[in-house]
């Protein structure tokens, strides 16, 4: 059979302020989440479509670790990969993130990101809403880089990009009470 889409809406122009840019990164490993609530919807005749996240539950104890970033530095992409010989799709979904300035914790903390196999990231953008990057499958580091540039105006820190294929591109979390699984409040 083949797939149609039954129940296309079409997307209004936008209007208004809209910002391009990542304010914040959270991250946590996926074994400190213990339940997302997902809001579906119904696309055609039997494909749910999740819209949005309501809460996140985390484990006793456990909180997303937020990384923040001077302004322009840090971005995140979704892009759907498409088959249509095998008739799959999934989304590589990847954020990269730096941070100036060389520093102890900051590398222990490069390191420890980059050793990590089970991480689930979400971002808050500079229109400030938050997006669940990836939760079936783990984000990992793709790439990263301690830098320390040539001249002096040259940059001089840390960058990483993560990365998961998803079933999903990032969904937004319409949370009331965000800051309430967070090490640093929103």
């Amino acid at each position: 059979m083949a797939c149609v889409a039954t129940n296309l809406a079409g997307i209004a122009a936008a209007c208004g302020v809209n910002l391009g840019g990542i304010r914040k990164v959270m991250i946590a490993p996926k074994s400190a989440i213990s339940n997302i609530n997902f809001v579906y919807s119904v696309s055609g005749d039997t494909e749910s479509v999740i819209e949005n996240i309501t809460g996140i539950t985390m484990v006793s104890g456990e909180t997303f670790s937020t990384y923040n970033f001077r302004s322009n530095t840090a971005t995140a992409t979704s892009t759907a990969t498409v088959d249509p010989v095998q008739g799959s799709i999934f989304y590589n979904n990847m954020i990269s993130m730096q941070w100036s300035k060389h520093a102890t914790e900051k590398r222990i903390e490069f390191e420890t990101i980059a050793r990590a196999e089970d991480l689930v990231v979400m971002f808050q953008d500079a229109n400030l809403k938050v997006y669940l990057m990836n939760f079936n499958f783990p984000a990992y580091v793709t790439t990263g880089s301690a830098e320390y540039g040539t001249a002096k105006a040259d940059f001089s820190g840390y960058k990483i990009e993560l990365t998961s294929e998803e079933l999903f591109s990032p969904i937004e979390v319409n949370m009331t009470s965000i800051d309430a699984i967070m090490d640093n409040p929103l």
